[in-house]
């Protein structure tokens, strides 16, 4: 019930703001308009920041950002330290087809997203719930694989989605009747 104060933290992730993506898209699905704005606030933050501090760093990262997507193919670059469904993608396609990669690996980012956006259109916003519980942690870890960079050191934030699930294994007034464990919507 706090979701402008959660934005505010979510906003934290524009330091790396491939992270935040999947959970932007949650939240538009969600229309939760509160908390994308006290991201936003965020994020506008850490960028004034940076080019108040920084402002040669910040003019040569706005430069180089188109490029990003790149960063993976380049030779000096090793692609097994990359884990998104995009780096998936350049790693098994670029042999055959640059265009290729980039095709099947920006397919993959949308898919992903899409999948997340849809499943978060239909699920009511219950926090504490099982199925909202559950929905979440399906949503986080997609989310992260649908970032257009996940770095092997990035993929420690998959614990975070595991913590979630292993916190409604221990849950007493679970029944297993009740559904099956991992029953976190068609994402899942």
């Amino acid at each position: 019930e706090r979701d402008f104060v959660a934005g505010l933290g979510l906003g934290l992730l524009a330091v790396k703001p491939q992270l935040a993506l999947g959970m932007v898209v949650i939240l538009c699905a969600a229309r939760r308009w509160q908390a994308l704005a006290g991201a936003a606030i965020t994020a506008g933050a850490w960028l004034a920041l940076g080019w108040t501090l920084l402002p040669d760093a910040m003019a040569d990262y706005a430069e180089l950002a188109p490029e990003l997507f790149e960063f993976l193919r380049r030779d000096d670059y090793y692609t097994w330290g990359q884990l998104s469904a995009y780096g998936f993608a350049t790693l098994l396609f670029d042999p055959i087809s640059h265009a290729a990669g980039t095709v099947v690996g920006y397919a993959a980012i949308v898919a992903l997203s899409l999948a997340n956006a849809w499943t978060w259109w239909r699920t009511p916003w219950t926090p504490g719930t099982r199925r909202w519980d559950l929905t979440m942690a399906s949503s986080i870890a997609i989310g992260l694989v649908a970032s257009p960079h996940l770095f092997l050191y990035d993929a420690s934030l998959l614990l975070l989605p595991l913590a979630i699930v292993v916190a409604w294994l221990g849950r007493a007034d679970v029944k297993a009747t009740d559904a099956p464990l991992l029953d976190g919507g068609p994402v899942l």
